[in-house]
């Protein structure tokens, strides 16, 4: 059996209606294995399959009760699913899932990491520090990730909010980022744009050395003349390289 995946991440921005369709049916097209949706709703994602979103506690008034943050969709099923996060962290932004694929495990962490000015002028609690919100679930990110045990392929993906390498942000947030993710490998990563793409996007897909990226490319976000969204897609297939036959249990778990 194949141990090539098709990983795929967008951005909605909340879709209109009127783009909806065009939007469904694009993300149809890639026949992702796993996929990762923000800011966006259950009723774009493949029909079938397996699904857990982050709640729609993020800070926010819920302006439309179908929206979340992030939604993680998976062709295989979805097992020890968590969107815990600790109390000085915001909620509703992180799906954390190990994907019973037919070879073996893989542990996924599906993200919308808040923008630098989350919660500075606007939300339930406004409270005027740029970045703080997007530091400080980076720093939960990072002790995630360095609490993951050896033997089960890890990916991250979703919107990063940062262009890598750095761009415009500060050299401390892109240097946290950067710390966080530790022995990961961003694919979406570089200093041009992705193949298929004008610009260098912030949403990515960052793997493990358990997998190796064959291909990487993004998706242009127009079509047709008209904006679906006002981020690119992004999509990666990656091999499976040490892929266990079973699962390894975390350390949480054993």
């Amino acid at each position: 059996m194949s141990n090539l995946f098709t990983l795929a991440t967008w951005n909605l921005e909340w879709a209109k209606p009127a783009k909806r369709d065009a939007i469904r049916d694009r993300i149809g097209a890639w026949q992702s294995d796993i996929l990762v949706v923000t800011e966006g709703d259950h009723g774009v994602l493949p029909s079938g399959g397996h699904v857990a979103d982050g709640g729609t506690t993020w800070g926010y008034p819920v302006v439309k009760a179908e929206r979340r943050k992030v939604i993680l969709w998976s062709r295989w099923p979805l097992e020890h699913v968590s969107t815990d996060v600790p109390t000085d962290v915001r909620c509703g932004r992180l799906v954390d899932a190990t994907v019973a694929s037919p070879v073996g495990p893989v542990r996924v962490l599906a993200v919308c990491i808040p923008w630098r000015d989350a919660h500075v002028r606007t939300g339930i609690d406004p409270h005027g520090r740029p970045w703080r919100e997007h530091r400080r679930f980076v720093a939960h990110l990072g002790d995630v990730i360095a609490g993951h045990p050896v033997g089960t392929p890890l990916v991250v993906m979703g919107d990063f909010n940062q262009r890598l390498p750095r761009a415009r942000q500060p050299a401390e947030v892109h240097g946290a980022l950067v710390a966080a993710l530790g022995p990961l490998t961003v694919v979406t990563a570089g200093a041009n744009p992705l193949p298929g793409l004008s610009r260098r996007e912030v949403d990515h897909v960052a793997i493990s050395d358990d997998l190796v990226a064959e291909e990487v490319f993004g998706v242009d976000r127009h079509d047709a003349g008209r904006t679906l969204s006002d981020h690119d897609a992004v999509i990666a297939r990656v091999r499976g390289v040490k892929i266990p036959a079973a699962s390894v249990p975390r350390e949480s778990e054993a």
